[in-house]
C-alpha cells in the first residue's frame, strides 16, 4: 500500500515538473527566461492538477481527499 502510493505522488510531481519544463523551454524559444517560463509552468500545472481533483471529487459526491488517513485501497 505504501509503496503504491509512493508510486502516485511520484508520477503526480512528475507531471508538474514536467509541465513546468515545457513551458519553461518554450519561454526560451519564444526569447523570454526560462526559469520565468518555469515558474509559470509549475503554478499552472499544480492548479490544473487540483482542479482535476475536485472535479471527480465533485462527480463522485465527496471533497477531495487531504489527509494521507483519507487514502484507502
Amino acid at each position: 500500500m505504501k509503496r503504491r502510493k509512493l508510486e502516485h505522488d511520484y508520477m503526480k510531481a512528475t507531471m508538474i515538473v514536467t509541465g513546468g519544463l515545457g513551458v519553461g523551454i518554450s519561454s526560451t524559444i519564444a526569447g523570454g527566461n526560462f526559469w520565468d517560463g518555469f515558474r509559470q509552468g509549475i503554478i499552472t500545472s499544480g492548479l490544473y492538477h487540483v482542479a482535476h481533483l475536485e472535479a471527480e471529487a465533485l462527480q463522485k459526491g465527496s471533497s477531495v481527499k487531504v489527509y494521507d488517513s483519507d487514502y484507502k485501497d
